[in-house]
């Protein structure tokens, strides 16, 4: 037989309890999500390229900054699918200089400035982007056991490595980082600096955030490269 009973008052506030919940965290969500077709302030004077791990040729002429955080799950995305995209068409033929530097958003992600910390070690032994794709992969494992057992299967000078991790100059190296990303008015990763090559400069001419596909970035790349054919 049916329980054809009306609802309690009681069940009813829990209903509604209940779905004003799901709307506020609905919301949430929804602000907190990385949209790349945000518009960002686009940088008046040139970024200096210091400090930054580098990838591709130091003598091309459009560069790329990319701000980013180990544990953050769209920079992960970006670093496994959207990377090796630019590094075949762009980076590789020497048309674009790619850098990256580190902004662990500590507050959600713990480990995040350990790892970058780790990352900027390898990097002392020619072993950065080993490491940068390593832990991008293992995103879930960055803490310090897993880290060092990284560390090991590639090889680094375990000595060596540690000794930087626990130098109060690598921490240096973040909090530079850190300091321009402030000056920048940058507050979550990835993000992207796109622009043309002046020196050792960037002078820039666009700036993405967020879930960014290759397309965009392409289109960003491919319109700075035509400005100096």
């Amino acid at each position: 037989m049916t329980d054809r009973r009306k609802p309690s008052w009681r069940e009813g506030l829990d209903v509604a309890a209940s779905s004003i919940l799901l709307v506020a965290a609905s919301v949430v969500l929804w602000k907190a999500w990385p949209r790349a077709s945000e518009p960002r302030e686009v940088p008046k004077l040139p970024i200096e390229f210091a400090g930054d791990q580098i990838k591709g040729d130091l003598q091309a002429r459009i560069g790329m900054v990319q701000y980013s955080d180990f544990q953050c799950p769209f920079c992960g995305q970006f670093a496994r699918e959207t990377l090796p995209l630019l590094d075949q068409q762009y980076i590789q033929p020497g048309q674009l200089r790619f850098a990256f530097r580190h902004l662990p958003i500590e507050r959600i992600h713990p480990l995040a400035k350990g790892a970058a910390q780790a990352a900027e070690c390898a990097g002392r032994q020619g072993l950065f982007w080993q490491a940068h794709d390593a832990f991008f992969v293992q995103a879930a494992k960055l803490d310090r056991g897993s880290l060092l057992a990284s560390m090991e299967e590639m090889g680094a000078d375990m000595g060596r490595w540690k000794e930087c991790v626990d130098s109060p100059q690598t921490g240096e190296v973040l909090a530079a980082h850190l300091t321009e990303a402030r000056t920048l008015r940058i507050s979550g990763t990835p993000y992207f600096l796109i622009g043309t090559v002046e020196g050792n400069r960037l002078r820039v001419r666009s700036v993405v955030s967020g879930a960014v596909s290759f397309a965009r970035l392409k289109a960003d790349v491919d319109s700075a490269l035509a400005s100096v054919r």
